[in-house]
């Protein structure tokens, strides 16, 4: 049954990028300012990279499986993986249906698409601490890469900071778009040096107490 719910968001995703593709202008608007106005222009062709993007993420994903180095340690917790590639597929849909009707419109609706991106990385935060020890997907640092222990303490403490900065924006991005991109940029750096900071941090502890 989700297999079907999944495959139907990216079948429907492409037949309303088709019917955009035949009834929309050759060129259309591919980039909107923080007001959801068009301030780019270019082929309508471009409407199709969404829809793609979903239907790559959805089969790509199983591969990693198959080819991570860390095959064994996913395995148990696949469904981890699966759950995150399920939300990335419809998240791609949805704002590919978005991306139609702003183009026949010419608006973006900002506030949509803002709460969209918002919603994104809250869920994405609550799966992080259960995300497997893996090469592809997740916090990457040299120091998670190479151990499980600093892998799960490091996801354990920034998926809640994803998961609150997401709740953050999620709140701002019906107040103001301009401080939601504010938080959204401030929020995303401050969360890559500090896991990158942490997770060393927490590798040299593992390596004090195993010498």
């Amino acid at each position: 049954m989700r297999r079907m719910v999944i495959i139907t968001f990216i079948v429907v995703s492409f037949l309303v990028v088709f019917y955009g593709i035949l009834t929309l202008p050759p060129t259309i608007p591919i980039h909107f300012d923080m007001n959801g106005n068009p301030d780019s222009y270019g082929s309508k062709f471009t409407l199709l990279i969404l829809p793609i993007a979903a239907l790559l993420t959805y089969l790509g994903v199983p591969i990693i499986f198959k080819i991570d180095p860390y095959a064994n340690k996913i395995e148990p917790r696949k469904f981890v993986l699966l759950a995150i590639r399920d939300i990335l597929v419809i998240f791609f849909s949805v704002v590919s249906i978005v991306a139609v009707l702003g183009a026949q419109r010419g608006y973006l609706f900002p506030n949509l698409m803002a709460a969209l991106v918002s919603a994104l990385l809250m869920v994405i935060g609550n799966y992080m601490p259960r995300l497997p020890h893996n090469w592809f997907v997740g916090i990457r640092t040299p120091w998670t890469l190479v151990s499980e222990h600093v892998w799960r303490r490091t996801h354990r403490v920034f998926g809640v900071a994803f998961f609150l900065l997401g709740l953050l924006m999620l709140v701002f991005s019906f107040i103001s778009i301009e401080i939601w991109l504010w938080i959204m940029i401030s929020g995303i750096i401050l969360i890559t040096i500090g896991a990158f900071l942490y997770s060393y941090l927490i590798y040299r502890q593992e390596v004090k107490a195993n010498s």
